[in-house]
């Protein structure tokens, strides 16, 4: 059954949490060229929540530091600039998803699609732009997932083995919803003055978080290569021949981010 009228599908994002404008400004600096290790120091400060946090998760297997950081700017230092900003946005996002489950799942798909985006020796700005957009694209479907359950349980029974299999899903997203999952994700980009690079997405960028969102719903070997779910010409055009990815590392990765 489609839904009748066009609402407002970002508003449910309020219906379960906020961005405070600390953390807005977090992740906006984080990305700016002119940043400081101590202006981050003092935003990441204003917020108790997230001071908190960066030291649960730097504590993590998950985020691979060779040892704990005493303070932020140990912190700052050890995982980088935009390592600093994939955490703090994966703590903010984690007040979003309706359950437990919904995240961990977000921040797997995200560090695999970030993996990906190593491989391909993208630059570490695009890299974690693709991190926090596989986790923003797996909230918008979790929006359609809470408050239209119903019309969207034919799409959850869906199997997916192949990059194909999920542009199916997203088409059948926008003949319900009259919007796709991922036009869902640019509108909350928007809504939240999340960075625009977010939206302004290449092609082959768009089509690593696709990949990795795949994958982690597809019934994988302990190794595969990329072009078993991917078409010939796909992997010809944007030269992914060589992408690989070790599912047994990726399974130790979501044995750490269930202890999140």
């Amino acid at each position: 059954m489609l839904v009748d009228s066009s609402p407002d599908y970002c508003h449910k994002v309020n219906d379960l949490s906020t961005i405070s404008p600390v953390a807005s400004n977090l992740i906006t600096r984080l990305g700016a060229d002119d940043v400081t290790r101590s202006e981050i120091i003092e935003l990441i400060e204003q917020d108790e929540v997230i001071y908190t946090n960066v030291f649960k998760f730097v504590r993590s297997a998950a985020f691979e530091l060779p040892r704990y950081p005493r303070n932020i700017a140990e912190a700052f230092d050890w995982l980088g600039v935009h390592g600093l900003k994939d955490l703090i946005f994966s703590i903010i996002s984690k007040k979003f998803f309706m359950d437990l489950e919904g995240w961990r799942e977000s921040l797997l798909t995200a560090k695999l699609a970030r993996y990906f985006a190593e491989q391909l020796n993208l630059p570490d700005h695009e890299a974690s732009d693709i991190f926090m957009r596989a986790q923003l694209e797996l909230l918008a479907q979790s929006i359609f997932k809470k408050f239209y359950s119903n019309q969207y349980a034919p799409i959850e029974s869906i199997s997916i083995n192949s990059l194909a299999e999920w542009y199916q899903v997203l088409d059948y997203e926008a003949l319900l919803f009259g919007i796709s999952s991922l036009d869902l994700t640019d509108q909350i980009v928007e809504k939240f003055q999340l960075p625009l690079s977010l939206v302004d997405f290449s092609d082959k960028n768009l089509l690593l978080v696709q990949l990795a969102k795949t994958m982690i719903k597809a019934e994988l070997e302990d190794q595969i290569d990329v072009d078993q779910i991917l078409d010939d010409d796909i992997v010809k055009k944007y030269n992914l021949t060589d992408l690989k990815v070790d599912l047994v590392l990726l399974k130790e990765l979501s044995s750490y981010i269930k202890l999140l």
